[in-house]
């Protein structure tokens, strides 16, 4: 177990424990702005959100973008300013952080692709911008690069392939201790074998989606101290996704501060809230 319950009967981190993420290359975004010739591809590798600024990319630091890819533009953010909001307002999510105190990040490895002055002024420079106007902190976020090859990375790939086109793959993996992997299409976000036919099969569903979230919490509400029970109240022996969310007034609190800076004021909000996603206590 990685939490105690304390003599208030709130939980709590144990002190000895901290999350690491590391990553195999360097997040799209403002921490993969590299100096021309330094290395192959555009630098930034994402598109400045629309109204930041006029060019298609651009190398200046501090600007918000969406995710690289073709088509129409997605509402996802840069794996750099999402890991920027992590730092803000935690890993664990806003219905979490009604039971457990925010977690954040000690520290970043960063694999291929690692530029000092980018993973610096994209990751901690930005996090310190909001810092200096909110009302609350979070830890230092420390970034390290590693020599260790990944056998799997783009330049190591690239290299042993000779080519520079090799394609990323459409498939997601998670993992948690004691679990089986799943394995889910990032275009739909359903598990790997979904078909027209099964396509609507609860069986289907990812564990990750809001209404698989929604159950785990609420098999997580039956074992709760009772005045984390009162916490939430079910309308008609209902739960409503959006609804949870939307009483977490600390973690709004927080939200709102992070989307009224300058830095984040043009993040993109997904019309998919969960106001109709619904599970029915027992």
């Amino acid at each position: 177990m990685i939490f105690d319950l304390k003599e208030n009967l709130d939980i709590a981190l144990k002190p000895n424990i901290s999350f690491h993420m590391y990553v195999s290359h360097a997040p799209c975004g403002d921490a993969s702005i590299f100096p021309e010739g330094l290395f192959e591809g555009t630098p930034g590798g994402s598109k400045p959100v629309e109204g930041v600024v006029d060019q298609l990319y651009s190398d200046q630091y501090g600007l918000l973008r969406r995710k690289p890819g073709r088509g129409v533009p997605c509402l996802s953010m840069s794996c750099t300013d999402k890991i920027c909001r992590w730092q803000i307002l935690g890993l664990q999510g806003n219905i979490l952080s009604n039971i457990i105190p925010p977690i954040f990040l000690s520290s970043i490895i960063i694999g291929d692709y690692f530029y000092a002055e980018s993973a610096y002024l994209g990751l901690k420079n930005s996090i310190s911008l909001i810092q200096n106007t909110a009302d609350f902190q979070s830890p230092n976020l420390h970034i390290f690069s590693t020599q260790y090859v990944f056998s799997r990375g783009k330049l190591h790939m690239t290299d042993t392939h000779n080519t520079n086109t090799l394609p990323s793959s459409s498939n997601s993996i998670n993992w948690y201790f004691n679990s089986e992997v799943e394995v889910t299409s990032i275009l739909g976000g359903k598990k790997m074998g979904t078909t027209k036919k099964n396509f609507d099969s609860p069986k289907q569903r990812s564990r990750l989606c809001k209404l698989e979230i929604l159950n785990k919490f609420k098999d997580l509400y039956y074992i709760l101290p009772d005045h984390m029970q009162s916490i939430f109240s079910p309308i008609n022996n209902t739960w409503n996704y959006k609804s949870i969310k939307d009483n977490n007034e600390l973690y709004i609190n927080r939200l709102n501060q992070f989307l009224t800076c300058q830095r984040f004021q043009n993040w993109g909000i997904s019309t998919i809230d969960g106001s109709n996603i619904e599970v029915a206590l027992n």
